[in-house]
């Protein structure tokens, strides 16, 4: 038996039967550009890309796009305790510190609290609640929420 290597063969792709005669060998890239020379372009040592994505993430209408998500679905509480209702209030002492944080990388996510559920058959399900911050931060980063990101 001849080893798959030697063997030349046509590939399909699934975009109408296109078939491929050319084989892309190790260290072939077939004049393909690679991602990293999108990342070439930098300013002041940082990714431009990443922070202006992360810029865009975190702008107001899609901040705001993403509280209203999460008033809309509810929910119950987190590790903190702090509710759907008293997000709002938070978010205006804390927003602008609460974006710094993100932006420099210092926001971390609080821990899950922890709920079972039971079953039909009598056992049960563990469920983790995040707490509403996170789960707006989640939802911020949703491109469903805003699929111009």
């Amino acid at each position: 038996m001849k080893n798959s290597k030697e063997i030349p063969r046509k590939q399909t792709t699934s975009h109408e039967d296109y078939f491929q005669d050319r084989r892309l060998e190790a260290g072939d890239n077939g004049k393909v550009p690679s991602i990293l020379s999108a990342f070439d372009n930098r300013r002041n040592s940082e990714n431009v890309y990443a922070n202006n994505l992360m810029e865009r993430i975190l702008t107001r209408d899609n901040m705001n796009q993403a509280y209203k998500q999460v008033v809309r679905n509810k929910g119950k509480h987190g590790i903190d305790g702090m509710t759907v209702d008293e997000l709002l209030p938070y978010l205006k002492e804390n927003g602008n510190q609460l974006r710094k944080d993100i932006l420099t990388y210092k926001y971390k996510p609080k821990s899950v609290r922890r709920a079972e559920i039971s079953k039909s058959d009598g056992g049960v399900r563990l469920l983790g609640i995040p707490t509403v911050t996170d789960r707006m931060i989640k939802a911020s980063h949703c491109p469903i929420i805003n699929p111009n990101i």
